[in-house]
Formats: structure tokens, sequence, C-alpha cells
């Protein structure tokens, strides 16, 4: 979330909430679990399957292994359901509202499993050593105008998956050079956790040395 337009106020504590601290919890009536979580029932065991069945070959669980991309053609359902209910909950409505804008839409929709198996978070894959303590937490390299939404179909533990997130972090500057340089960074190898990915990112004028993840000097360190 960026910050939010100039001159926009906030019209209830919700809006207020994401103006202040750039996220808010919001408790989904149990009707909406049922509908949204039907059309997605497919998907999820999809991934079950696919992570336990890595996990237990002793392969590794990658983000990409743990996520489905709905595309609205394949599985219109879930893409309705999910629009559905950003429409009664009015969340397109606040997007709209917070950034100045005359409308917003539903622009990408993925459906993920968290499970303990998962690896894609290990900083030092190759050394065994323990992740740092702001492994996960990330910047989000693109600079569109846009309100991320997650949407919990099961009850979340420290051990499954919760979101965490900075207060606040929404306004702390960031300049386009920054942006571009993090989404350049994050979409070659050099965002990998491979020893070679880490040299050459440290290689790398300082001025450059810039990833989405918020531990980049933490993985600089070791060879």
């Amino acid at each position: 979330l960026k910050p939010p337009a100039r001159r926009v106020l906030a019209k209830d504590a919700i809006d207020a909430a994401l103006h202040a601290d750039g996220a808010v919890a919001l408790d989904l009536p149990q009707a909406w679990i049922a509908k949204l979580t039907a059309p997605n029932q497919a998907g999820a065991a999809m991934l079950m399957h696919r992570t336990a069945t890595r996990a237990r070959k002793g392969k590794p669980v990658s983000f990409a292994d743990s996520t489905h991309e709905i595309e609205p053609a394949a599985e219109p359902e879930a893409i309705q359901a999910i629009q559905d209910c950003l429409d009664e909950l009015g969340i397109l409505d606040r997007t709209a509202r917070y950034f100045g804008m005359r409308r917003a839409k539903l622009h990408h929709v993925a459906l993920r499993v968290n499970s303990p198996g998962e690896t894609w978070h290990t900083v030092f894959p190759d050394l065994g050593w323990a992740n740092p303590p702001l492994s996960g937490l990330h910047v989000d390299s693109g600079w569109a105008a846009y309100l991320k939404v997650l949407i919990y179909l099961s009850d979340v533990r420290p051990g499954n998956g919760p979101l965490s997130y900075v207060a606040g972090s929404h306004m702390w500057p960031s300049t386009p050079f920054d942006q571009a340089v993090r989404k350049a960074v994050d979409r070659t190898d050099l965002s990998s956790r491979t020893p070679q990915a880490r040299r050459l990112f440290a290689a790398l004028p300082e001025e450059l040395q810039l990833r989405a993840d918020k531990n980049t000097r933490y993985e600089v360190v070791a060879q």
C-alpha cells in the first residue's frame, strides 16, 4: 500500500486505520468463508498434495509450489465469489477512495497453502544457518496504486502463515529509482538464495544492493 492521496479524508474508522497504519484486519462473516471455500476446494487440494509430496521426497517447497494463480477464464466461479465478497464489504470503494480515484477493480487473485515444510524463505539453504529475525519481511517492488487483500479461509496460528506487517511503513520514503532497482533485481537470478547469486549481489555497487527482502544486508555476508 502506498500513502493515501493528498487531501483525501477518512470516512470511518476503517479508512482511518488504512491512512494511519496502512493495514486493517476485519472479521469475515462465516457465510462468506463458506462461499469462498467452495469454489477453491479443488485448487487447495492440489496445492496440499503437491507440497506434501515434495516434502515427503525431501525436495524443497518453493513459493511457486504452494501458490496457485487463479485465472478468470479457467475458474470463473472462484473469481466471481471473490469479486462479490469485495463488493459487499466495500473494499473496492475504499481502495478508490484511498487513492482519490473514481473506481478500483480486482486485478490479480492467487490461492496459497501455507505449510511448515516451505523452504522458499530460507536465506542460507546451503549453510544451514538460522534465518535472520527479519526473514520473510519484504517490500512490494511495484509502485502502482493497489491495496493487497488477504482472505484466510482457515484458522491462522503462529505456525501456518500469519501476516506480519510494520504499521506505518506505507509512509516510508521510497524513490522511483529505489523501486526500479528492487524490481530489476527481483526479476533476475540476483533474487535467488544460491551462493552464486549472493556473491553477484554483494559485488553490486551499494546503491544497487536493493531487494524486496528486508534482510538483504544479512544475505551478502555469506560466501
